[in-house]
């Protein structure tokens, strides 16, 4: 049987290219499909592949859309209220085209203009002020002097990315002196970014960096700026052939922002290696991704460096919403309901961005959504110096997620372990391990072992004389008692073995939270089955 190897050759003719300018080898092969699995959907769903015109994703698509008819105006605290919010409003009106699109679209990338800090030497130069201001409230600024509650250093690579895709696909529709603005804008954003010099651990961030300065440099002859974007871009192909996986790692809203940045790499590079490797690191991002992700459970399993909530289906997070093109709406790994109501609904904004790079599972994972495999472990190493792996057990109705870190590494949005499981009414059960804990754990073959070295305060109400698991379930998952070495739950019961002392659970709002003694002097282990 002939194997179909163009495919490969084109990509070792690129992975020389890149290993001229970058001095990293070429990928290695995407992983074969597991055996054993079982079927999610009717086997016909996989076989006539899911029709890409699906929808419900559309009605979805104009659901965001209303919402930016309704705030295109920027009202305080409303859809597009913030430079970047209103960057990306800008962008969907501009892509769906319809009456009064341009002329709306034009006023609001006025407005942003109008707000960015031009402050040449500072760190934020080219930046933009976070909320819309008066004139006379703008006007009071001392631009050389902002405080940081002003302005988010970010926006310059968000926005940055957002304006060079509405001058690529909208220059020929939008006022010519506007578009020679965005042109300064983006300019300034570069000037400003270069100056940040971001480290490739800022996975996101720097992927979105790595574009502004390419194009940037490129588009404006600044051979200094093209430069550093080859230096920091290949910093990140080299940790992700290195690890096959970014620093930044599995975070249900970033792992999205972050294929949507790699998609101005793969569509609108300015050299063949720069696209040749987004295309790359794109499709296997979205391996690992799916790797993480149980259709089932409609979650992603941790351990996560950076998550807003526990439970995808109670909180809108990027990479859900880029899953959803695959999936009918019943599945759909992100909230039910009106997206006002939702909790981190302005990842919507990003939506139409993603709709026009065509930001979705590459056909060749498709079988691997729709026939996953349950009953399987993976570990994967992060980082190999410090140590830092993750590992993870996939059930048919429940999954753990495990953080090993030789080094503790402490963020507010970090949850080193992970619990979910498939309550008697299939609503969806989580249980996460705060921030703040130093973990050396595994999770393999139904069981979860903990070793907690270190507890530290990242919250004002943390303690760290306490280890605190958080708890969201649903009233269908009643938590019927809590005690040394068992966890019981309407439908699902975990067995506890440890050698830290139970204090006690108590309700805080939506969430229970399971508190032990973190005992200095003996051990803090943990084993969950």
């Amino acid at each position: 049987m002939h194997k179909n190897t163009l495919l490969p050759k084109c990509l070792s003719a690129w992975a020389l290219l890149f290993t001229m300018e970058y001095g990293i080898a070429e990928p290695h092969s995407l992983h074969e499909a597991p055996l054993h699995q079982t079927p999610l959907h009717e086997n016909n769903l996989y076989k006539n592949h899911l029709p890409l015109k699906n929808t419900a994703f559309e009605d979805l698509l104009n659901d965001t859309y209303k919402l930016m008819d309704e705030n295109w105006q920027r009202p305080s605290g409303g859809f597009c209220s913030s430079g970047r919010a209103a960057t990306w409003c800008a962008l969907g009106l501009l892509h769906r085209n319809a009456s009064g699109d341009i002329e709306k679209a034009s006023d609001m990338l006025t407005a942003v203009l109008s707000h960015q800090i031009n402050a040449p030497g500072k760190y934020y130069h080219g930046a933009f002020v976070r909320r819309f201001l008066s004139p006379e409230e703008y006007n009071k600024l001392d631009l050389f002097n902002l405080s940081s509650s002003y302005f988010d250093y970010n926006y310059r690579e968000f926005v940055g990315n957002a304006f060079i895709l509405m001058l690529i696909e909208f220059s020929d529709v939008l006022p010519e002196e506007l578009v020679k603005k965005m042109h300064d804008a983006v300019y300034l954003m570069a000037e400003g970014a270069y100056l940040r010099n971001m480290s490739a651990e800022y996975s996101n961030i720097a992927v979105m960096q790595a574009y502004l300065l390419h194009y940037a440099g490129i588009k404006y002859n600044q051979p200094r700026w093209e430069k550093r974007s080859r230096a920091l871009s290949g910093d990140i192909v080299r940790h992700f052939r290195e690890n096959g996986t970014i620093n930044e790692y599995n975070s249900p809203t970033y792992d999205g922002v972050t294929l949507i940045a790699l998609s101005m790499w793969r569509q609108h590079g300015l050299t063949r290696p720069f696209r040749a490797y987004g295309e790359v690191v794109y499709r296997e991002l979205w391996e690992n991704v799916l790797k993480h992700y149980h259709p089932k459970l409609r979650n992603f399993v941790g351990p996560w460096f950076r998550a807003y909530g526990n439970d995808v289906t109670q909180y809108v997070a990027m990479t859900g919403l880029l899953l959803n093109r695959n999936l009918p709406a019943e599945q759909w790994p992100s909230p039910d309901g009106e997206i006002r109501s939702m909790r981190h609904r302005h990842d919507f904004g990003t939506l139409p961005m993603a709709d026009l790079l065509d930001v979705s599972l590459p056909k060749k994972l498709w079988r691997e959504l729709y026939f996953p495999t349950y009953d399987r472990s993976f570990s994967e190493y992060i980082s190999r110096d410090p140590v830092v792996k993750s590992s993870a057990y996939m059930g048919e109705d429940y999954m753990f997620g495990a953080l090993y870190a030789e080094r503790g590494m402490v963020h507010h949005q970090s949850k080193p372990i992970t619990i979910h499981w498939q309550t008697i009414t299939d609503d969806i059960g989580a249980i996460t391990l705060s921030s703040g804990h130093h973990t050396k754990a595994t999770a393999e073959s139904g069981v979860l072992e903990v070793e907690i070295n270190n507890v530290v305060k990242v919250r004002k109400n943390d303690n760290p004389e306490h280890i605190r698991f958080d708890v969201d379930i649903a009233d269908s998952a009643e938590l019927l008692s809590i005690e040394q070495n068992q966890w019981a739950f309407a439908g699902r019961t975990f067995e506890v073995k440890t050698d830290a002392t139970f204090i006690d659970v108590v309700k805080n709002g939506s969430q229970y939270h399971i508190t032990y003694q973190f005992n200095t002097e003996s051990g803090n282990h943990f084993e969950i089955r």
